[in-house]
């Protein structure tokens, strides 16, 4: 019997005890069973736990401007050892403010929650060289429509459109 079953039409949910685990289980990859008791019933709740370990990491890329702290991810997609993806929390190290104050590139390490394997995020400091001018027409009285972003020249060349807020007009 097991949570959401249908017994005579009729889908109930209900309260398992489950047997104590050795946290050794919890150490061992691959799958152990666990079982339970049902009050009110006589077979046993049976459950299948899968231990899986992370084995890698995607990269983590974050591009800032200088004096602004760079914005890391709360989560990274990680692979575990049967090829699955997920998603989990990190806890990334301190970033001083001296790192971003002005262009370069640094990296940041950050704690996977239950595992011993760190994410790395490398942070790019780019600063803007040139932007683009805009022009805009609109008629007399009317409120001109500015665009959302600009075009802009880093120091290193590149170049991208940002987000810009635009003073009142």
């Amino acid at each position: 019997l097991r949570r959401g079953d249908d017994i005579d039409g009729l889908t109930v949910d209900l309260d398992v005890t489950w047997d104590s685990i050795a946290d050794s289980k919890y150490n061992t990859l691959g799958s152990f069973t666990v079982s339970g008791t049902v009050d009110g019933v006589k077979s046993r709740a049976k459950l299948v736990v899968t231990v899986l370990k992370v084995t890698s990491v995607d990269a983590v890329a974050v591009t800032t401007f200088p004096g602004v702290a760079p914005d890391l991810p709360s989560e990274v997609t990680v692979t575990r050892n049967d090829g699955t993806t997920d998603t989990m929390w990190t806890d990334w190290s301190s970033v001083d403010s001296a790192q971003y104050a002005k262009a370069g590139t640094f990296t940041v390490s950050g704690t996977l929650e239950y595992s011993d394997v760190k994410a790395t995020a490398k942070v790019t400091v780019r600063d803007i060289k040139t932007v683009d001018s805009v022009k805009v027409d609109t008629g007399v009285g009317i409120s001109p429509v500015l665009p959302s972003t600009v075009s802009v020249v880093y120091d290193d060349g590149t170049s991208d459109d940002v987000s810009v807020t635009w003073d009142d007009v």
